[in-house]
Protein backbone atom coordinates (compact mmCIF):
# COMPACT_ATOMS: atom_id res chain seq x y z
CA UNK A 1 0.00 0.00 0.00
CA UNK A 2 1.70 3.27 -0.81
CA UNK A 3 0.72 6.71 0.01
CA UNK A 4 2.24 9.76 -1.44
CA UNK A 5 2.69 12.98 -0.02
CA UNK A 6 3.67 16.21 -1.83
CA UNK A 7 5.66 18.22 1.11
CA UNK A 8 7.14 21.51 1.74
CA UNK A 9 9.18 20.99 4.98
CA UNK A 10 8.98 24.39 6.13
CA UNK A 11 4.79 24.53 6.33
CA UNK A 12 3.24 23.62 9.09
CA UNK A 13 0.31 22.24 7.65
CA UNK A 14 2.03 20.20 5.60
CA UNK A 15 4.33 18.69 8.39
CA UNK A 16 0.99 17.92 10.67
CA UNK A 17 -0.32 16.00 7.86
CA UNK A 18 2.90 14.04 6.94
CA UNK A 19 2.97 12.97 11.00
CA UNK A 20 -0.60 12.30 10.70
CA UNK A 21 0.28 10.23 7.87
CA UNK A 22 2.92 8.39 10.48
CA UNK A 23 0.57 8.01 13.55
CA UNK A 24 -1.49 6.17 11.37
CA UNK A 25 0.86 3.50 10.87
CA UNK A 26 2.34 4.19 7.36
CA UNK A 27 5.22 5.75 5.86
CA UNK A 28 4.36 7.62 3.02
CA UNK A 29 6.79 8.47 -0.25
CA UNK A 30 7.49 11.87 0.73
CA UNK A 31 7.86 14.26 -2.39
CA UNK A 32 9.39 17.60 -1.95
CA UNK A 33 7.76 19.17 -4.50
CA UNK A 34 10.22 22.34 -4.16
CA UNK A 35 12.96 20.05 -4.99
CA UNK A 36 11.41 17.63 -7.13
CA UNK A 37 8.49 19.91 -9.15
CA UNK A 38 5.78 17.06 -10.63
CA UNK A 39 6.05 17.07 -14.46
CA UNK A 40 2.67 18.47 -16.20
CA UNK A 41 1.38 15.19 -16.93
CA UNK A 42 1.30 14.66 -13.16
CA UNK A 43 -0.18 17.79 -12.00
CA UNK A 44 -3.29 17.78 -14.38
CA UNK A 45 -3.70 13.97 -12.99
CA UNK A 46 -3.38 15.35 -9.51
CA UNK A 47 -5.74 18.57 -10.06
CA UNK A 48 -8.32 16.24 -11.61
CA UNK A 49 -8.36 13.24 -9.30
CA UNK A 50 -8.76 16.17 -6.46
CA UNK A 51 -11.91 17.46 -8.23
CA UNK A 52 -10.68 21.09 -8.15
CA UNK A 53 -9.18 23.95 -10.61
CA UNK A 54 -6.05 24.77 -11.08
CA UNK A 55 -7.25 27.82 -9.64
CA UNK A 56 -8.42 26.31 -6.37
CA UNK A 57 -5.00 25.25 -6.00
CA UNK A 58 -2.80 28.13 -6.30
CA UNK A 59 -1.14 29.16 -3.17
CA UNK A 60 -1.40 33.18 -2.21
CA UNK A 61 0.71 33.88 1.03
CA UNK A 62 4.63 33.72 0.62
CA UNK A 63 4.51 33.69 -3.07
CA UNK A 64 4.48 35.96 -6.37
CA UNK A 65 0.94 35.71 -6.76
CA UNK A 66 0.36 39.24 -6.46
CA UNK A 67 3.22 40.41 -8.49
CA UNK A 68 2.44 37.86 -11.29
CA UNK A 69 -1.55 39.36 -11.33
CA UNK A 70 -2.46 35.65 -10.89
CA UNK A 71 -5.69 37.30 -9.42
CA UNK A 72 -6.78 38.47 -12.98
CA UNK A 73 -9.69 35.83 -14.20
CA UNK A 74 -8.77 35.72 -17.55
CA UNK A 75 -5.75 33.61 -16.92
CA UNK A 76 -6.68 29.87 -18.27
CA UNK A 77 -6.48 26.59 -16.20
CA UNK A 78 -3.45 26.33 -18.88
CA UNK A 79 -1.48 29.16 -18.07
CA UNK A 80 -2.38 28.76 -14.35
CA UNK A 81 -0.64 24.74 -14.23
CA UNK A 82 2.38 26.85 -16.13
CA UNK A 83 2.43 29.30 -13.76
CA UNK A 84 3.12 26.66 -10.82
CA UNK A 85 5.42 24.51 -12.88
CA UNK A 86 7.60 27.51 -13.34
CA UNK A 87 7.43 28.27 -9.64
CA UNK A 88 6.19 25.76 -7.53
CA UNK A 89 5.37 27.56 -4.80
CA UNK A 90 2.57 28.55 -6.02
CA UNK A 91 1.21 25.02 -5.68
CA UNK A 92 -0.61 24.60 -2.33
CA UNK A 93 0.24 22.04 -0.10
CA UNK A 94 0.21 19.19 1.08
CA UNK A 95 -1.23 17.33 -1.56
CA UNK A 96 -2.07 13.69 -0.40
CA UNK A 97 -2.30 10.36 -2.78
CA UNK A 98 -3.65 7.13 -1.18
CA UNK A 99 -5.75 3.98 -2.13
CA UNK A 100 -9.16 5.76 -0.92
CA UNK A 101 -8.27 8.91 -3.06
CA UNK A 102 -6.18 12.30 -3.44
CA UNK A 103 -6.65 15.68 -1.27
CA UNK A 104 -5.12 18.91 -0.56
CA UNK A 105 -5.27 18.49 2.85
CA UNK A 106 -5.73 21.89 4.73
CA UNK A 107 -6.44 22.04 7.46
CA UNK A 108 -3.96 18.96 8.09
CA UNK A 109 -6.68 16.90 9.36
CA UNK A 110 -8.86 16.40 6.54
CA UNK A 111 -5.82 13.64 5.64
CA UNK A 112 -7.66 11.48 7.99
CA UNK A 113 -10.68 11.10 5.21
CA UNK A 114 -8.31 9.27 2.54
CA UNK A 115 -6.33 7.24 5.22
CA UNK A 116 -6.45 3.93 5.32
CA UNK A 117 -6.40 3.75 9.44
CA UNK A 118 -8.09 7.10 10.11
CA UNK A 119 -8.13 5.68 13.77
CA UNK A 120 -5.26 7.30 14.98
CA UNK A 121 -6.37 8.68 18.30
CA UNK A 122 -5.81 11.90 20.25
CA UNK A 123 -3.10 13.98 17.61
CA UNK A 124 -1.44 16.82 18.92
CA UNK A 125 -0.69 19.53 16.24
CA UNK A 126 2.64 21.75 16.54
CA UNK A 127 1.02 24.46 18.09
CA UNK A 128 -0.30 22.66 21.03
CA UNK A 129 -3.85 22.32 18.89
CA UNK A 130 -4.83 18.53 20.41
CA UNK A 131 -7.56 17.13 18.19
CA UNK A 132 -9.24 13.83 17.54
CA UNK A 133 -11.05 11.82 14.90
CA UNK A 134 -14.82 12.35 16.49
CA UNK A 135 -13.80 15.97 16.97
CA UNK A 136 -12.75 16.96 13.18
CA UNK A 137 -15.67 14.70 12.07
CA UNK A 138 -18.16 13.39 13.31
CA UNK A 139 -19.47 12.01 10.02
CA UNK A 140 -16.64 10.25 8.19
CA UNK A 141 -18.12 9.96 4.95
CA UNK A 142 -18.72 14.14 4.83
CA UNK A 143 -16.01 16.37 3.72
CA UNK A 144 -15.67 19.14 6.61
CA UNK A 145 -17.21 22.08 5.23
CA UNK A 146 -15.58 25.37 4.10
CA UNK A 147 -16.45 28.78 4.67
CA UNK A 148 -17.18 30.62 1.47
CA UNK A 149 -17.49 34.33 1.12
CA UNK A 150 -19.28 35.73 -1.62
CA UNK A 151 -18.11 39.53 -2.41
CA UNK A 152 -20.70 41.26 -5.05
CA UNK A 153 -20.70 43.89 -7.45
CA UNK A 154 -22.73 46.74 -6.38
CA UNK A 155 -26.61 45.27 -6.22
CA UNK A 156 -29.51 47.10 -5.44
CA UNK A 157 -30.29 44.70 -2.27
CA UNK A 158 -28.35 42.03 -0.64
CA UNK A 159 -29.15 39.39 -2.91
CA UNK A 160 -29.59 41.34 -6.33
CA UNK A 161 -32.86 39.78 -6.70
CA UNK A 162 -35.43 42.58 -7.03
CA UNK A 163 -37.58 44.08 -9.12
CA UNK A 164 -39.19 42.44 -12.73
CA UNK A 165 -35.87 42.34 -14.36
CA UNK A 166 -34.00 40.51 -12.00
CA UNK A 167 -30.44 38.96 -13.60
CA UNK A 168 -31.18 35.13 -14.47
CA UNK A 169 -27.08 34.80 -13.68
CA UNK A 170 -28.43 36.05 -9.69
CA UNK A 171 -31.74 34.63 -9.74
CA UNK A 172 -29.70 31.32 -10.10
CA UNK A 173 -27.23 31.70 -7.78
CA UNK A 174 -29.72 32.96 -4.84
CA UNK A 175 -31.23 29.65 -5.27
CA UNK A 176 -28.09 28.27 -4.98
CA UNK A 177 -27.00 29.97 -2.56
CA UNK A 178 -30.00 28.79 -0.73
CA UNK A 179 -29.69 25.24 -1.50
CA UNK A 180 -26.24 25.03 -0.05
CA UNK A 181 -27.01 26.61 3.42
CA UNK A 182 -29.91 24.40 3.58
CA UNK A 183 -27.68 21.45 3.62
CA UNK A 184 -25.52 23.04 6.18
CA UNK A 185 -22.81 25.43 4.06
CA UNK A 186 -21.11 28.29 5.46
CA UNK A 187 -21.82 31.59 2.87
CA UNK A 188 -21.95 34.87 3.28
CA UNK A 189 -22.31 37.16 0.94
CA UNK A 190 -20.76 41.55 1.01
CA UNK A 191 -22.02 43.39 -1.54
CA UNK A 192 -19.53 46.28 -2.42
CA UNK A 193 -22.71 49.23 -2.61
CA UNK A 194 -24.24 48.22 0.79
CA UNK A 195 -20.55 47.14 2.96
CA UNK A 196 -17.95 48.43 1.40
CA UNK A 197 -16.20 48.22 4.63
CA UNK A 198 -15.82 44.37 4.19
CA UNK A 199 -14.13 45.11 0.98
CA UNK A 200 -11.50 47.80 2.21
CA UNK A 201 -10.43 45.15 5.06
CA UNK A 202 -9.97 42.19 3.74
CA UNK A 203 -6.65 42.25 2.50
CA UNK A 204 -7.43 39.62 -0.27
CA UNK A 205 -10.07 41.03 -1.55
CA UNK A 206 -8.51 44.84 -1.33
CA UNK A 207 -5.58 43.41 -3.21
CA UNK A 208 -7.92 42.05 -5.63
CA UNK A 209 -9.78 45.04 -6.60
CA UNK A 210 -6.70 47.44 -6.63
CA UNK A 211 -5.20 44.70 -9.59
CA UNK A 212 -8.20 43.75 -11.48
CA UNK A 213 -10.95 46.85 -10.49
CA UNK A 214 -14.44 46.27 -9.55
CA UNK A 215 -15.03 45.34 -13.25
CA UNK A 216 -13.96 41.78 -11.97
CA UNK A 217 -16.30 41.02 -9.27
CA UNK A 218 -18.22 39.13 -8.20
CA UNK A 219 -14.97 37.42 -6.11
CA UNK A 220 -15.24 34.21 -4.21
CA UNK A 221 -13.00 33.45 -1.32
CA UNK A 222 -13.01 29.70 0.11
CA UNK A 223 -11.40 29.59 3.51
CA UNK A 224 -9.90 32.84 2.50
CA UNK A 225 -8.18 31.88 -0.73
CA UNK A 226 -9.41 33.29 -4.44
CA UNK A 227 -11.66 30.39 -5.71
CA UNK A 228 -13.54 32.29 -8.81
CA UNK A 229 -13.83 35.56 -10.27
CA UNK A 230 -15.82 37.05 -12.84
CA UNK A 231 -18.67 34.83 -12.65
CA UNK A 232 -20.67 33.40 -9.88
CA UNK A 233 -20.05 29.55 -9.08
CA UNK A 234 -22.73 27.30 -10.12
CA UNK A 235 -24.22 24.93 -7.93
CA UNK A 236 -21.52 21.94 -8.34
CA UNK A 237 -19.17 24.11 -7.67
CA UNK A 238 -20.85 25.54 -4.27
CA UNK A 239 -21.17 21.91 -3.41
CA UNK A 240 -17.65 20.61 -3.86
CA UNK A 241 -16.73 24.17 -1.98
CA UNK A 242 -18.56 23.50 0.95
CA UNK A 243 -18.64 19.61 1.17
CA UNK A 244 -22.15 18.60 0.23
CA UNK A 245 -23.72 16.12 -2.25
CA UNK A 246 -26.18 17.34 -4.75
CA UNK A 247 -29.16 15.35 -5.04
CA UNK A 248 -29.21 13.06 -7.46
CA UNK A 249 -30.77 13.17 -10.82
CA UNK A 250 -33.16 10.71 -9.53
CA UNK A 251 -34.42 12.78 -6.81
CA UNK A 252 -34.43 15.43 -8.66
CA UNK A 253 -36.64 14.14 -11.20
CA UNK A 254 -39.32 13.04 -8.22
CA UNK A 255 -42.51 13.73 -7.29
CA UNK A 256 -43.03 16.83 -6.05
CA UNK A 257 -39.46 17.74 -6.58
CA UNK A 258 -38.36 18.52 -9.93
CA UNK A 259 -39.50 18.04 -13.28
CA UNK A 260 -42.12 16.14 -12.65
CA UNK A 261 -45.92 17.82 -12.37
CA UNK A 262 -47.17 14.61 -10.06
CA UNK A 263 -48.29 17.15 -7.33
Amino acid sequence: MTITIYHNPACGTSRNTLAMIRQSGEEPVVVEYLKDTPTRERLVELIKAMGITARELLRQKGTPYDALGLADPNWTEDELIGFMLEHPILINRPIVVTPKGVRLCRPSEAVLDILPNPDIGDFTKEDGEVVTRKALNPNPERTPMATIHVFDPALCCSSGVCGVDADQALVSFAADVDWAKTNGAHIERFNLAQQPMAFADNATVKGFLERSGQEALPLILVNGDIALAGRYPNRAELARWAGVKEATEAQQDSCCGGKTSCC
